[in-house]
């Protein structure tokens, strides 16, 4: 995977080319579906500037006086979990199927340190129920990124994403359905 020095001891975990991106958004998807959260993707593409992935509107959270503050924290605590199994999978998806199984313990620290910041930050989580969701995610995870029977699928679904370049939502779900991914 390429590094790319930010400022001193700060590192942005990049792609190395468009394939890698491909791989890092088809494990994305996977992930979202073995969470159950495909209905919140409103499009995905290659190409954008910034996140592959683009949420409709439900996901995003500004709060609301009518919510009260447990449902509140329970809605942000979703959104952390699913952007931390997101990237998660990105490193797994390209590590264990694209590379072949190389090891992804130096990205997945630099990964898990942005996770436990905005754990902190934004649910209000302590040091023990930082590890305990980090161990549960990763694991869950490894475990989906280390079936072999995964590979052809997923192979499959990373040149779909190559070729249209932006799926919505339905049409990311469809053609996971097509390769019998979900």
């Amino acid at each position: 995977m390429k590094k790319e020095k930010k400022e001193k001891n700060e590192y942005i975990l990049g792609y190395r080319n468009e394939a890698d991106r491909c791989y890092a958004l088809a494990g994305m998807a996977i992930s979202l579906a073995s969470l159950d959260a495909l209905e919140s993707v409103a499009s995905v593409s290659i190409d954008y500037p910034g996140p592959m992935v683009r949420f409709t509107g439900e996901f995003y959270f500004g709060g609301s006086p009518s919510v009260s503050p447990k449902a509140a924290w329970h809605r942000i605590f979703e959104g952390y979990r699913l952007t931390s199994s997101l990237a998660i999978a990105n490193v797994l998806a390209r590590c264990l199927m694209r590379d072949g199984g190389s090891d992804p313990s130096d990205m997945l620290d630099r990964v898990a340190e942005t996770i436990r910041i905005e754990g902190s930050e934004e649910c209000g989580l302590e040091e023990d129920e930082l590890d305990a969701f980090l161990s549960n995610t990763i694991t869950r995870s490894r475990r989906i990124f280390a079936n072999s029977r995964l590979i052809t699928p997923l192979e499959a679904l990373a040149r779909i994403i190559g070729e249209r370049r932006e799926l919505s939502g339905r049409s990311l779900a469809e053609e996971m359905h097509m390769l019998r991914i979900i």
